[in-house]
């Protein structure tokens, strides 16, 4: 179930699961921003290995177990654009299904750091007031 507080919204749709991952062509490692209940990474797994997943909800992170991805239980607007040896990342890829709440502040920080972003697919879900 979708928390508040974390801004969620997770993708049902079969079809826009698709659609986003066809039109991902990472050039080296990459990351999915959110994994949620696994709509996007259970495609990506289906074709990639050794790719990682930003969550921030930790009954999220507990649903994900996988040898082909590892799950990394902090907020993405906190990464600092380093790899796990604290180099910082080059032609790195990004995908996700952003939350309405952060999303501006997810794309305003990959901005600052666009020339370590080769590609990025991003969906960015819109609330209805």
């Amino acid at each position: 179930m979708a928390r508040q507080i974390y801004g969620q919204h997770f993708l049902t749709d079969l079809d826009w699961q698709k659609k986003i991952v066809s039109l991902f062509e990472p050039r080296g490692d990459f990351a999915e921003i959110g994994p949620g209940e696994g709509a996007i990474t259970q495609h990506l797994a289906a074709s990639y290995k050794d790719f990682f997943c930003f969550e921030i909800d930790p009954k999220i992170k507990e649903k994900h177990s996988s040898e082909v991805y590892k799950v990394v239980l902090k907020s993405f607007l906190d990464w600092d654009f380093c790899d796990d040896h604290g180099q910082p990342v080059s032609n790195f890829s990004l995908i996700g299904n952003l939350p309405y709440e952060s999303g501006t502040k997810m794309l305003v920080q990959i901005a600052a750091h666009s020339s370590r972003i080769s590609h990025f697919v991003f969906m960015l879900s819109l609330i209805h007031i």
